[in-house]
């Protein structure tokens, strides 16, 4: 039995790319949060300063 044949399929060393998919969708993970809290708290800042959802400064 072969058993340099189990861990690569298709030309692809999976003991090698498990970690790298791992280390890569973390990486992708905090990024997409870190972009998302940026959005979230300038969206709430420009609320905080325009007063809300209010139409003061503008004829409804």
């Amino acid at each position: 039995m072969d058993i340099s044949g189990i861990n690569s399929f298709g030309g692809i060393d999976w003991g090698l790319s498990w970690p790298a998919f791992f280390l890569g969708f973390s990486i992708g993970a905090v990024i997409f949060t870190l972009a998302f809290s940026l959005i979230f708290l300038y969206y709430r800042h420009v609320m905080n300063k325009t007063g809300g959802f209010s139409l003061r400064d503008e004829v409804a």
